[in-house]
C-alpha cells in the first residue's frame, strides 16, 4: 500500500511594505497538526528630538533616510535586508529572476535567470538571514 505524501507549506503575514519578501519571513506548517499562530500588531513611534541624533548614533533610520537603497523609496529594515540578500544572490548566481525587482542599471547589465540560475538565486536568497 502506498501512503499519501504530505508536504509542508509556508504561512507568512506582513504589511504592504514587506509583501515582496514574505517567503523569507514565513514559518513552516506541517499538515495533519493543529497550528496556532498569534499575530500582534505593533507600531514604533520615535520622539521628535531623535532626529537631532545622526544615524550612526541612534543605530536606526527613519523611512525617509533611504541612503544606499536602490529599489525602495522608503527605508525599512525588511527592505534593506531584501536588497542585501538580492545583491548577494546576484553576485553568486550572475543573474536576477524575471519576477524580482531590479534597477534601471540592472536591466542593462544583469542577465535574466534561466531555470538553473533561478534555482541558484532562490536558494541563495533563503541562506541570507539577519
Amino acid at each position: 500500500m502506498v501512503e499519501p505524501r504530505s508536504t509542508n507549506f509556508l504561512v507568512s503575514v506582513g504589511d504592504t511594505d514587506s509583501a515582496y519578501d514574505l517567503v523569507r519571513q514565513a514559518i513552516t506548517i506541517k499538515p495533519g497538526f493543529r497550528t496556532r499562530i498569534k499575530v500582534v500588531q505593533s507600531e514604533v513611534i520615535a520622539a521628535s528630538d531623535l532626529n537631532a541624533i545622526d544615524i550612526e548614533g541612534r543605530k536606526c533610520r527613519f523611512p525617509y533616510e533611504n541612503i544606499n537603497m536602490r529599489l525602495f523609496n522608503n527605508y525599512s529594515l525588511n527592505g534593506c535586508q531584501f536588497e542585501c540578500a538580492m545583491k548577494k544572490s546576484k553576485e553568486k548566481c550572475f543573474c536576477i529572476p524575471w519576477d524580482f525587482p531590479r534597477t534601471d542599471e540592472e536591466y542593462n547589465s544583469t542577465a535574466v535567470c534561466d531555470l538553473v540560475g533561478s534555482f541558484c538565486f532562490l536558494e541563495e536568497m533563503k541562506k541570507v538571514f539577519f
